[in-house]
């Protein structure tokens, strides 16, 4: 209940109930919530005593100021703590990690950018958003985009047409973002039910976000209920005609249900929006491959591991096209990749010795 409070506040624009809203999603309970509260009061005061030796602004009196705060807030927490990037995402852990003696990274862009903004929040600074694409958040303020993940990072230039203003970018798009985070990884580990609570409470946020259905769409395709899953991916599309990876997946639905010719025209779209989506390239060779164009599929799979070189599955299906089109020896130089990544891709074990024994038959001709 008491979240839920907050989250109504949060919508009439109480922005400091931020770091309490995060802090619950995170499963912090409430007995715990003072004192996370407490070690985030001591990570801002750490700030304004780096501020101080460093001779650096952090007290926000008007505008310029808040410039000059928000760019010393993003230096200090990349100098005291350089390796800031694992994949820890909820706010509690960030916190720990931030504040702990180890070197281990802080957060993913996700926890990232949460702790920036409770911390920025503290500090006074008002006019702090939230800019998102389907795999990526960050910060801004103003013209001024702050990317929590680079060093280099603050007043970083972006493609526009990447970053979309959920929400006009209010801070409360973190909580929604968190609740989608979490969804995931319960649908990784095959919790659908656990999953669609956390999608559905962001959705009670922010319904029009197409990611939710997105994700929606990827927890029915595991439970095998493909159909639901196609018309999750088409709400997700009309909510956002722009978003890359629902095409991608609606690919996938419809390649899986045998409509071949129209996955491709899924991955095609997918591909115009976004040329540097790794999955649409993978999901495009498996199309070509499937209707024996192994010459196409190759170049696909090529694209994909261009972009995601620990794809092992890209290396394990372009060793099958390339034996296919009888080069046998490229095939074995793929599946030994593949397997370098992934040691336990049987598939790459067999069709690696199948490619070395018809090699030798080459030979023997």
């Amino acid at each position: 209940m008491l979240l839920e409070e907050i989250i109504n506040n949060m919508k009439d624009g109480n922005i400091d109930l931020l770091e309490d809203a995060l802090l619950l999603v995170s499963k912090v309970r409430e007995k715990k919530l003072e004192e996370y509260k407490g070690k985030i009061g001591a990570i801002t005061n750490d700030f304004d005593n780096w501020a101080k030796k460093n001779n650096r602004k952090y007290d926000v009196a008007d505008k310029e100021d808040e410039k000059k705060v928000i760019k010393s807030l993003f230096d200090y927490f990349w100098q005291s703590k350089p390796n800031r990037y694992n994949d820890e995402f909820l706010l509690n852990k960030v916190i720990d990690n931030q504040l702990s003696k180890d070197n281990n990274g802080v957060g993913d862009c996700l926890g990232l950018t949460s702790l920036y903004s409770v911390v920025c929040i503290r500090k006074g600074i008002r006019d702090l958003k939230i800019l998102e694409s389907s795999n990526h958040i960050l910060n801004c303020h103003g013209s001024i985009l702050i990317e929590n993940t680079d060093n280099h990072g603050f007043n970083m230039n972006k493609d526009d047409e990447e970053f979309i203003d959920f929400s006009n970018g209010e801070l409360i798009q973190l909580i929604v973002s968190n609740y989608c985070s979490l969804g995931i990884a319960e649908a990784e580990d095959g919790k659908i039910e656990e999953a669609m609570k956390y999608y559905s409470n962001a959705m009670r946020i922010n319904p029009d976000y197409s990611d939710i259905y997105c994700h929606l769409g990827v927890a029915e395709a595991k439970a095998g209920n493909i159909e639901n899953a196609m018309e999750y991916y088409d709400t997700a599309i009309k909510k956002n005609p722009n978003n890359s990876n629902a095409y991608t997946n609606r690919g996938v639905a419809k390649f899986k249900s045998g409509d071949i010719a129209n996955a491709i025209k899924d991955y095609d779209k997918a591909l115009k929006i976004n040329m540097n989506n790794s999955d649409a390239y993978y999901n495009m060779g498996i199309a070509e491959a499937e209707l024996g164009n192994f010459t196409g599929a190759i170049k696909y799979f090529s694209n994909a591991i261009r972009l995601d070189p620990n794809n092992s599955e890209a290396y394990t299906n372009r060793g099958t096209a390339k034996a296919k089109k009888g080069n046998f020896i490229g095939a074995a130089e793929d599946f030994n990749i593949a397997l370098k990544i992934n040691p336990n891709d049987s598939n790459a074990h067999y069709n690696r010795e199948m490619a070395k024994s018809e090699y030798a038959k080459q030979l023997q001709k």
